[in-house]
């Protein structure tokens, strides 16, 4: 496809979050789609492997304003243009552990591509947060996508991806 070579000449990275599997899928296939480098956030807390315990869980961090330790590779920000950020929507807002990434990095002058896995529902405070939390950066709209995949799916990221890359050209 001919947005790769955008993505390409712009250096980007894709940061993501993924509590089940899906975010790290949609992920997977960005990079694919894009040749980005990619890096997975890790929350040092380990969140309940019962789904209702982990919502739960979930919900009391946002409501709290939690912000969890992480570990993730991502160390320079300096040699990307463009940042794709990943989360499952929790709550109708991003997981913590990727507040926690927007929250301690500096994405100063990025581009900022948010990509958010969901189970049902609206994208709610999501694509909002990420704008909060990256004030100086350039937030572009958000792909929104069902956790569950198909081959529709991926025709979704290339459309997107194309409407995307006109707006960079």
């Amino acid at each position: 496809m001919e947005y790769g070579n955008i993505f390409k000449s712009l250096t980007s990275a894709i940061v993501f979050f993924s509590q089940n599997g899906h975010t790290r899928q949609l992920a997977r296939i960005l990079q694919e789609e894009t040749s980005s480098d990619l890096f997975e956030i890790v929350s040092c807390t380990r969140y309940p492997s019962n789904y209702q315990a982990m919502i739960e869980y979930a919900k009391r961090e946002i409501n709290g304003f939690f912000c969890p330790e992480i570990e993730t590779k991502f160390q320079d920000p300096s040699i990307y243009s463009v940042i794709f950020v990943g989360s499952p929507n929790w709550w109708f807002d991003v997981a913590p552990p990727l507040a926690t990434f927007l929250s301690t990095t500096d994405l100063s002058g990025k581009i900022i591509i948010p990509f958010i896995t969901h189970g049902g529902g609206t994208i709610g405070r999501c694509e909002t947060k990420i704008r909060e939390m990256c004030p100086n950066s350039e937030v572009h709209e958000s792909l929104y996508l069902p956790g569950i995949f198909s081959k529709l799916s991926r025709t979704q990221v290339q459309h997107f991806l194309c409407q995307t890359a006109k707006k960079l050209a």
